[in-house]
């Protein structure tokens, strides 16, 4: 896992766009730690060209990049042969992230809570400071829906409650109220499923025909807690408005955890003693709350 915001993956993609084929590109330093905070963005590359030109490219990417972001980057670009000794002896103390992984991970752009009680969860997040709209019926799916934050911001909470007979019911009745799905973004549905093969996650049923015809699909995986809302859409700039969930941590066991670390979404955590939770406005917030 890495840890980058919406806007610094954006800027990243545009400078990745420019780099050549044949060179190899890998995130490296403490913006690999999804636990640390703070520190520069650090970029390695490997290709095979004079010094000077080297050094030009890193300039231009590093312009690029900061074209759309402020936050200092550094592009170190070392041959891919013949590397001097210090070279050498720094590339063995680096943890690498290859960088097309970076650019192509998933966005969250929702989080889906099912709930007992939908006054009561509307209540709850109007704490929260962010607008909360008012109730949706979907007569056809049997839920209410509610969604919390502006449409401009970035991983709003989707509350959702059963009022008729159908999957939402069944899951309510058989795990109780909680994190029912994440919604992520994936420019390439193509890459990303195929990034999944192995991994235990499968096609829900209900999203094998969907699939077929380019809609939203649905990812499921047994013991998962939750299930996974994919939508293919081209990479945008991200709104000014920062998103309403920062991070999802999510409690499961070190089994379950190697399954969500598949997936790739930058602001996914888990653990197992800590109690499911939603980062809002800088402080956890548990989802048994709602």
């Amino acid at each position: 896992m890495f840890r980058l915001d919406r806007l610094e993956r954006f800027s990243l993609s545009k400078a990745f766009s420019l780099i050549p084929k044949e060179a190899w590109s890998f995130l490296f330093g403490s913006r690999t730690d999804p636990n640390a905070r703070g520190g520069d963005i650090d970029i390695l590359l490997q290709i095979d060209l004079p010094e000077a030109k080297r050094f030009e490219l890193s300039q231009q990417l590093t312009l690029v990049f900061q074209e759309h972001c402020e936050e200092k980057i550094d592009f170190v670009v070392f041959p891919k042969n013949n590397l001097d000794a210090s070279q050498v002896a720094f590339l063995q103390t680096l943890k690498l992230i290859p960088l097309q992984r970076v650019i192509q991970a998933p966005v969250l752009d929702h989080v889906a809570v099912l709930v007992g009680d939908m006054n009561h969860a509307r209540l709850a997040a109007l704490h929260w400071g962010f607008p909360v709209q008012m109730p949706s019926f979907f007569e056809g799916e049997g839920t209410t829906e509610v969604y919390a934050g502006e449409a401009s911001r970035g991983s709003r909470v989707l509350l959702m409650a059963a009022t008729a007979p159908g999957p939402y019911q069944e899951a309510l009745e058989k795990r109780g109220p909680g994190l029912h799905h994440l919604g992520i973004r994936v420019s390439s549905m193509e890459h990303f499923l195929a990034s999944l093969q192995g991994s235990g996650w499968h096609l829900h049923p209900v999203s094998v025909s969907a699939n077929q015809k380019g809609g939203v699909i649905y990812l499921a995986s047994p013991g998962a807690p939750l299930l996974i809302e994919v939508e293919e859409a081209e990479i945008q700039k991200p709104a000014l408005l920062a998103p309403v969930v920062e991070r999802v941590r999510v409690q499961v066991s070190s089994q379950i955890a190697e399954k969500l670390s598949c997936l790739d979404i930058p602001e996914l955590l888990w653990s197992p003693n800590e109690a499911t939770a939603l980062l809002i406005g800088g402080k956890w917030i548990s989802v048994n709350g709602l």
